[in-house]
């Protein structure tokens, strides 16, 4: 490597900090491995084998999906900074959900935060606090799962607790407090209660190949999952699948639009931008709205809940996601060929 002070791990860690730290969110893949060839000579994936995914992993396989560190990646990597703000931030949510009683004992209500109420925390006590800083917290409290759902973007976002995801932190006072309990929480299920290490697990045939019948995805959507899926990570795979469907839909259509819009203004039968058979006919038409409809429900249905809420799938829930987003993606690309 060029820059012999770094190691492998410390490069991948310095680059997407970087990015990080100036823009507020996560590096694609594909900036990620352009600046590891031409500035270390080194390959992304191999990095990413060799490193641990308590620190960096990818969300998917494709060329835009993100290139995440934890907090404690961050802390690696040396950005006290933002990991001692999001620490701030998660010892001021204990503090919200353990005053947090509702107001009706016979109804359930949430605790929800505004961006704006972390801001005004965080000023209270020091200088103002950037649009950017704002969209690293939101960053951060995600990936970390502090939350129950979260929505909105920028410094301009609500975050809805629970008492499972905050709980564990009540203790928490420092970095090394919260670096502390997060590896305790995420240790193997042996080390922690050996007596129910059956159930930690989900049978090995829950995720073979063969059951899921990867192979019959269309390339693009099986890279997207398929090693997300045989790692047991469903929702993420299904997400990242949702992300190829959008990208096919904007490539074939020249929009940049996203979700229900997009697969509306590309697909609408009325004044389609992506014409999949003959729209003289009824048959054309139909089948012309019935893709739309689809495309708008996995937006609706599939990819919108999974981008805000902490959703656990079952292997073949996820399957049948995946099917659906292939469907699109195969009706779109065939029309192309």
């Amino acid at each position: 490597m060029p820059k012999d002070a770094a190691s492998p791990l410390d490069a991948l860690l310095e680059v997407v900090r970087k990015v990080f730290e100036q823009r507020g969110k996560w590096p694609t893949r594909q900036y990620v491995q352009a600046v590891l060839d031409q500035d270390y000579h080194l390959d992304l994936d191999d990095v990413l084998e060799a490193a641990p995914r308590s620190l960096v992993y990818s969300t998917g396989t494709q060329e835009g999906s993100d290139v995440t560190l934890t907090v404690a990646g961050l802390a690696a990597a040396g950005d006290s900074e933002d990991v001692q703000r999001f620490v701030e931030a998660l010892r001021w949510c204990v503090a919200e959900q353990m005053g947090f009683r509702p107001a009706d004992p016979g109804k359930t209500e949430q605790l929800r935060l505004e961006a704006e109420q972390f801001r005004s925390e965080w000023t209270s006590r020091g200088p103002t606090v950037t649009a950017t800083e704002m969209a690293k917290l939101r960053a951060m409290l995600t990936t970390e799962g502090i939350y129950s759902s979260i929505g909105g973007e920028g410094d301009s976002w609500t975050v809805t607790l629970d008492r499972r995801s905050v709980y564990p932190y009540r203790n928490v006072e420092t970095t090394e407090d919260y670096l502390a309990v997060k590896e305790a929480s995420t240790a193997t299920p042996t080390e922690q209660v050996p007596q129910i290490e059956p159930l930690a697990y989900e049978p090995p045939e829950a995720v073979s190949p063969s059951q899921l019948s990867l192979d019959e995805l269309p390339a693009k959507v099986r890279e997207a999952c398929s090693i997300l899926f045989l790692d047991g990570h469903f929702a993420q795979g299904v997400a990242e699948a949702a992300k190829v469907m959008r990208d096919v839909l904007r490539e074939a259509s020249g929009l940049n639009l996203d979700g229900d819009q997009l697969a509306g203004k590309a697909l609408n039968p009325d004044n389609p931008l992506i014409v999949l058979g003959d729209l003289s006919t009824e048959t054309g038409k139909s089948r012309q709205r019935g893709v739309m409809l689809i495309a708008q429900g996995i937006f609706g249905a599939v990819r919108n809940p999974l981008a805000h809420h902490r959703i656990v799938l079952r292997p073949a829930e996820a399957r049948q996601m995946v099917a659906m987003i292939a469907f699109v993606v195969e009706a779109v690309e065939a029309r192309q060929m």
